[in-house]
């Protein structure tokens, strides 16, 4: 299912898990999307204004093709933030978050809409072809492609009895059917800006190797 049909389908149930939320809120249980979030906002100021920096707000812009009016109310950062610090404070081989949290959800409309996944990883990719895609410098390993964005980093988070290695992955919008250079640079850009306030939000006290701003492309990993 396309990512923004997929947000079709859960807005239009929100007014059930409203009440439903309501329903929790009265005993006790808490919210699902973060506080503040919503539509009306601009590329700079959604999930947090994680893309706020004019390079990353700028790339963020064309991926979605406008800067204005986007919606980010299923985005779960809190959510995502606290089920990777419960990941780090388990043992070796301990639970894993897997496939990932919705750390940020926005679009502008169905056909533009784009959703950054978090999630832990046992290690980074090996051995893969280079053919699928354009690598870049940045954390522990990083690629893009037509339409997704892969990027992992290592954090150490304060008090935790390992090391995690964290997978982020850019989703969408669109078919995949993006050719062009720039379009996998602006997904690795967006996807690096998400990366660099995760590790922020979890306080990694590691130098994760994320950089500032576009990202260089490197070769493919041999």
């Amino acid at each position: 299912m396309a990512v923004g049909d997929m947000r079709e389908r859960i807005k239009a149930l929100a007014p059930v898990l409203a009440l439903l939320g309501g329903v929790a809120a009265c005993s006790g249980g808490g919210s699902g999307a973060d506080a503040g979030a919503g539509a009306g906002r601009t590329a700079a100021q959604v999930c947090a204004g994680f893309a706020k920096a004019p390079v990353d707000a700028a790339a963020l812009q064309r991926i979605l093709g406008g800067g204005e009016g986007l919606d980010d109310d299923l985005s779960e950062r809190e959510k995502a933030v606290a089920a990777l610090r419960d990941a780090a404070a388990q043992p070796a081989g301990g639970r894993a978050v897997g496939q990932g949290e919705d750390y940020c959800w926005v679009g502008r409309g169905a056909d533009r809409d784009m959703k950054i996944e978090a999630g832990t990883a046992p290690g980074v990719p090996e051995g893969e072809d280079p053919a699928r895609g354009t690598w870049y410098g940045t954390g522990a390993y990083a690629r893009a492609s037509d339409g997704v964005a892969f990027l992992y980093f290592g954090c150490r988070v304060p008090g935790a009895v390992r090391d995690m290695t964290v997978r982020m992955v850019l989703r969408g919008p669109g078919d995949g059917r993006s050719p062009e250079p720039s379009a996998r640079a602006d997904r690795i850009t967006v996807a690096n800006a998400a990366a660099r306030a995760l590790a922020g939000d979890l306080r990694c006290t590691n130098d994760t190797e994320l950089v500032t701003g576009v990202p260089r492309s490197v070769p493919a990993p041999r």
